[in-house]
């Protein structure tokens, strides 16, 4: 029986920095998709956020952006919900020391 592939869903920031950089952690779990081992999952708004911002900031790399995005083939997922965001910063909130930064409830979604 195959074994299920972990799910990462990048956010916008996280995308772009993993398709502009060759270092770091994004282009790592990108490169982890790549060969197979995690599955990316980007919801349509984060596909149109990150082409939006790339057409501005980065015009040059829009068509090897466009081509990435299509030979990566991610999981195409559903928007994350403002609830369920503030759900899971609750949890976060219950479960995380103070002592450690909370990311934003637009940067959270589980699938």
């Amino acid at each position: 029986m195959a074994k299920a592939r972990l799910k990462i869903f990048p956010d916008t920031s996280a995308l772009i920095a993993g398709i502009a950089s060759s270092k770091g952690a994004a282009r790592e779990l990108l490169r982890l998709a790549e060969i197979g081992l995690v599955e990316i999952c980007i919801s349509k708004q984060v596909i149109v956020e990150a082409d939006r911002n790339i057409e501005a900031k980065l015009p040059e790399m829009l068509d090897e952006y466009r081509t990435y995005i299509k030979s990566l083939a991610p999981k195409l997922t559903d928007d994350p919900s403002p609830k369920k965001s503030k759900n899971i910063l609750q949890l976060l909130m219950q479960t995380t020391p103070r002592s450690l930064p909370l990311p934003s409830p637009q940067r959270l979604t589980v699938l």
